[in-house]
């Protein structure tokens, strides 16, 4: 077998048993091995975005506090 084919059975074999291994569901396993490994497979290989120098900065997550109006004193 090929190293793919090798990766989707285990794969299938794993949601097999998280399902409680239930009789009868070989082909969907399979094809939903397929489908997840696929899917991590292209988001692998997507590079990355390049940030532009004016985001590059982190965020701090931190909004700046508007500043209230001193008290009225009598």
């Amino acid at each position: 077998m090929t190293d793919k084919t090798e990766e989707v059975k285990l794969r299938s074999y794993l949601i097999w048993e998280s399902e409680g291994r239930p009789d009868g569901a070989s082909q969907d396993h399979w094809l939903r091995a397929e489908a997840e490994l696929a899917s991590e497979q292209a988001a692998a290989a997507k590079p990355a975005k390049a940030r532009s120098p004016r985001t590059s900065a982190p965020k701090t997550g931190k909004a700046k506090a508007a500043k209230s109006p001193a008290p009225k004193q009598a």
